[in-house]
């Protein structure tokens, strides 16, 4: 039985403490300090409607459910009614009060499995397990049974016998207790009268598609946006900053893609080598102020930009030779991380310079960079201090949340082409959204985006091609079985299936067989230098070459924590390569060929996150080797707190980069964590070789639990 609910983590505990909680808190504490403030256009609101202890009840739910939602990655809660099927009893979906009450009661989830409960509650868990096996006629079966469970009284002597600390007790019971009095406001209502109930009070803004001529004047103030459709039963809601942001990303590019670009005559400068793919997508971004070029890893997104760049540079100095004031066509390059940035720029600059042409593009910079986004989180350029840029291409666009591309988007000038690149089967956003997917999916935007599918990374037919392209497959029950066949017949995929999550001894000795190479030449550097008179640039050189060998195999982790976590594989391994490097015990953190990686960008020594570098000790000294630097970099020029050791990373932290071989690391601790789309671009880090350990049930879930996040972005007017 203890197994059957989800037990409450030390980590699921650390959750409690939400934000909304305090936002909230302090939200109807200022508006009880100033009620006059809510006196709108002369009218006299009445004390009740001020103090209204269930307008504050509903407000105060709803405020935490959104934040709730926010860190999952959505921007909106959406309720719906029961909606029958044909003209059978079975409903699908669950009640809209039950679908907010159960968002409120979240952390509750785990208490129902705690030890030390008595043999009522015992009882009351088996009858709720018993019925959730037994009612399967109804969806709502279950969820209504949690409910009941956490209402009933002896959910305070479970939480009172837990061993978890006084103040998130404190919450958990406020937390039910909101529930409670929210249950009492809304079991009798219908979506349409909650609707109506939320528009006759301030902290509440009906969308413009629900809006009461009575309230017209506090539109879009309150801190909740809502809307309601009638046509399909779903009401709809947003934090005002989520509202805002997913509104101001569909308007702005409303109003670039109105600007029609000059369009110039570019098939003249364009490579011969382009595919017919490559040369739609350049005639779309040609065409359009705003365009979208997706495609997997391989499929020549950059290059395509590339040769997009360098075509309408020429193609903007010949139309312009009269003009000497309009012979430059300004670019600007920027994407979500330091490292994807710099990484595109070098792209960029190396196919331009195979190309013979002599055009230098300006550094490449963070969005927040290019934007000017300091500390205070507000950014310097905007709708009225707009980039001076003729052309933004932003690489990695899958990594953007709605309000950082909220805020590129007001930034663009009218008349300038902005032109996002990216996966859309990638992982979304750390932030909240996935803009880059919902974009794609817009019927009004199907012109100006083009898919690249031909891949040189690797093709279709190999064993990573295929890998890749069986988990993209919609669920179905024989994929796992599918994808263990696929294992079985191709030379370049392994599956280890682990009991516990745990590796084997064997496990680990392949593991270290595969860095085998650069721990030994690792060894032969540091005799090297330590033996013959190197100069800096043979010294830079055979770094160059080390980092290399590095780079053709790496551990990727579903996250930090767990036997398969990149903390603990990477504590292992730094083990095994300073035993064969026979170093001295030492109480540094640095040794000889110690593999790091940025976790934070620092602009000083350009290095940025996701930056890869090799520790050397030269003489007494320690110096960091980067292969975008002209010199090695003394430790003490950096945070260590800044950086991490590398021989495992998380996949999140890959994105971007490509390996020979991957060895992809998933079990119970990173469960959470796991969904189609991480296991997609942990592959597809691979050229030649994809090697996964995992328990069978979390490779399961990571191949058939696609990332849906509950966005708004086409809802907004």
């Amino acid at each position: 039985m203890q197994n059957t609910i989800k037990n409450l983590t030390s980590q699921h505990t650390r959750q409690l403490n939400n934000w909304t909680q305090s936002v909230s808190d302090y939200i109807l504490q200022r508006r009880a300090q100033t009620k006059h403030a809510y006196n709108q256009n002369g009218s006299n609101p009445t004390v009740a409607e001020l103090n209204s202890a269930d307008d504050e009840t509903v407000f105060q739910a709803l405020l935490i459910a959104l934040g709730q939602e926010l860190e999952a990655g959505h921007t909106i809660i959406e309720l719906t009614e029961y909606i029958k099927v044909e003209e059978d009893i079975n409903l699908q979906g669950s009640h809209w009060q039950n679908q907010i009450l159960i968002k409120i009661l979240q952390p509750w989830q785990g208490i129902v499995a705690l030890p030390n409960t008595d043999a009522v509650t015992a009882n009351k868990i088996d009858d709720i397990i018993a019925n959730k096996n037994e009612k399967q006629d109804s969806a709502d079966t279950s969820v209504q049974d949690f409910i009941n469970f956490c209402f009933d009284s002896q959910t305070d002597l479970l939480l009172a016998a837990s061993n978890i600390n006084k103040n998130n007790k404190k919450l958990l019971i406020e937390r039910k207790q909101l529930a409670q009095r929210l249950a009492s406001i809304i079991k009798e209502l219908s979506l349409l009268q909650f609707a109506n109930f939320l528009a006759s009070h301030a902290l509440f803004s009906p969308n413009q598609a629900f809006k009461h001529t009575e309230n017209q004047s506090l539109a879009y103030q309150a801190p909740i946006v809502f809307k309601l459709n009638q046509n399909n039963n779903k009401l709809v809601f947003w934090l005002h900053r989520s509202w805002f942001a997913e509104r101001s990303i569909i308007k702005n590019i409303a109003r670039i893609n109105h600007q029609t670009p000059q369009k110039l005559s570019i098939d003249d400068y364009l490579s011969p080598t382009l595919n017919d793919g490559q040369k739609l997508a350049i005639a779309t971004a040609n065409q359009h102020a705003f365009s979208i070029i997706t495609g997997g890893p391989g499929t020549g997104k950059t290059y395509t930009v590339a040769q997009l760049v360098m075509a309408l540079h020429q193609a903007h100095i010949k139309q312009n030779r009269q003009d000497a004031s309009k012979q430059t066509l300004s670019l600007a390059l920027a994407a979500p991380t330091g490292k994807a940035a710099q990484r595109m720029q070098e792209s960029l600059q190396s196919a331009i310079s195979a190309a013979g042409l002599n055009i230098q593009l300006k550094d490449a910079k963070t969005i927040h960079r290019l934007l000017g986004i300091g500390v205070t989180g507000k950014p310097r350029y905007h709708a009225n201090n707009p980039l001076n840029e003729d052309i933004i291409i932003v690489d990695e666009a899958s990594m953007l949340g709605v309000e950082l591309a909220s805020y590129l988007l007001d930034a663009v000038k009218s008349g300038a082409r902005l032109i996002l690149l990216g996966d859309a089967y990638q992982l979304a956003a750390v932030d909240a959204g996935s803009v880059l997917a919902d974009l794609c999916q817009l019927t009004k935007l199907k012109d100006n985006h083009q898919t690249l599918h031909e891949s040189k990374r690797f093709n279709d037919e190999s064993g990573v091609g295929k890998l890749a392209k069986k988990i993209n497959e919609n669920a179905s029950p024989n994929k796992f079985n599918a994808l263990l066949d696929l294992f079985d017949n191709q030379d370049s995929l392994a599956f280890y299936a682990l009991d516990n999550s745990q590796l084997t001894g064997k496990n680990i000795t392949f593991i270290e067989q595969q860095y085998s190479q650069y721990f030994a030449q690792s060894k032969i550097l540091l005799d090297e230098i330590n033996n013959e008179h190197l100069t800096d640039a043979q010294l830079m050189q055979k770094a160059g070459a080390l980092l290399n060998t590095f780079n053709k195999f790496r551990i990727l982790t579903a996250g930090h924590q767990g036997y398969l976590g990149d903390d603990e594989l990477n504590a292992r391994l730094e083990t095994t390569h300073k035993n064969q490097l026979r170093l001295p015990l030492s109480s540094s953190s640095w040794y000889h060929a110690r593999p790091i990686m940025i976790s934070k960008n620092n602009y000083h020594q350009s290095l940025y996150n996701g930056d890869i570098g090799l520790c050397l000790k030269v003489g007494n000294e320690f110096k960091l080797y980067f292969e975008h630097k002209s010199a090695l970099v003394p430790v003490n020029m950096l945070n260590e707190s800044d950086l991490s050791t590398a021989y495992a990373m998380t996949i999140h932290k890959s994105q971007g980069s490509e390996f020979d071989h991957v060895a992809i690391m998933l079990d119970k601790a990173g469960e959470r964590l796991l969904s189609q789309e991480l296991i997609y671009t942990a592959v597809t880090r691979a050229k030649q070789k994809v090697s996964i350990f995992s328990n069978q049930q979390a490779l399961q879930v990571a191949i058939t639990t696609p990332t849906i996040r509950q966005t708004g972005l086409g809802m907004t007017e």
